[in-house]
């Protein structure tokens, strides 16, 4: 009789167990069906003005690219981007865009830092569910190369990457390149006033990428500068250099998988590098003589 009584005991134990299971999924399945909603009702915002972002990048790589020291010593005039009818003088142009190309950049950065806040706590929710909820919330997710690569269904190592690389190339190494292409475009014209104001935007931004990129990341307990270089995520660097992946581990189980560490599958310490040997490039090379 005893022996009868304490399997019936585990028996109910047993149900108790799996009803508060149960019980828990359902309740995370309802704030994860809202986190979603909200999720993907930003990210079309977001999209919107990270489309302009990178598009404003490009016209501007396209005029310094297109622009000659003629036109500099005659301080020719150039076409404002999406503003028709109105021109700059060559030297206006590359005094005012840097500063443009700035507030659009911070700007994207602070809406994608409130986007990532809600897409980690998205990400904490979906690891209560059931392996199958799971991947079929993730599929549902806004296909937009930053929420898909934080919260969105990989099938594979190589689809991660690649939006990795998408991520950090748009977002980190764009504007690194466009502020010191404005710079070097520029030197002809002899202006140190212009050249010192471009370099003083950059580090600006750089500044600003610092601060950023550990909250897009997911930056808990940790000094912003102790994540950038000694993240506790980052392997052997060599291995970062050979396989270009970051902290990301596929488990047996790929729903449980943690938020990515390391934005655009590069570790912080060489996207930190990045960041050192450009401010050197600006500040060193790319100066005026004398």
């Amino acid at each position: 009789m005893p022996s009868s009584n304490h399997k019936h005991s585990r028996q109910i134990i047993g149900v108790t167990a799996n009803y508060r299971k149960d019980h828990c999924q359902d309740s995370s399945l309802k704030v994860v069906e809202e986190l979603l909603k909200s999720i993907n009702e930003n990210t079309t915002n977001v999209r919107n003005l990270y489309i302009t972002y990178v598009l404003l990048a490009l016209y501007i790589l396209l005029i310094v690219g297109g622009t000659n020291d003629e036109q500099l010593l005659k301080d020719s005039s150039i076409a404002v981007p999406f503003l028709s009818n109105v021109n700059l003088p060559v030297s206006r142009f590359y005094l005012w865009t840097p500063w443009i190309f700035l507030f659009v950049h911070i700007d994207l950065l602070l809406l994608f830092k409130l986007l990532a806040s809600k897409l980690h706590v998205f990400t904490d929710q979906l690891d209560r569910l059931s392996y199958t909820q799971s991947i079929d919330v993730r599929r549902r997710v806004y296909g937009s190369p930053f929420t898909y690569w934080l919260a969105g269904e990989h099938s594979d190592r190589f689809s991660l990457l690649i939006t990795g690389i998408v991520v950090w190339s748009s977002l980190f190494a764009l504007p690194l390149v466009t502020f010191s292409a404005l710079q070097v475009g520029f030197l002809p014209y002899h202006s140190s006033f212009i050249t010192t104001t471009q370099q003083i935007v950059f580090s600006v931004d750089t500044l600003a990428l610092i601060w950023f990129w550990p909250r897009l990341a997911g930056l808990t307990g940790q000094n912003t500068l102790t994540w950038w270089l000694f993240n506790r995520e980052t392997p052997s660097l060599l291995r970062r250099l050979i396989t270009l992946t970051n902290a990301h581990s596929y488990q047996a189980n790929p729903h449980k998988t943690k938020v990515r560490s390391s934005c655009g599958g590069l570790c912080p310490t060489i996207s930190f590098l990045v960041i050192l040997l450009m401010q050197g490039f600006v500040w060193v090379v790319a100066t005026l003589p004398g």
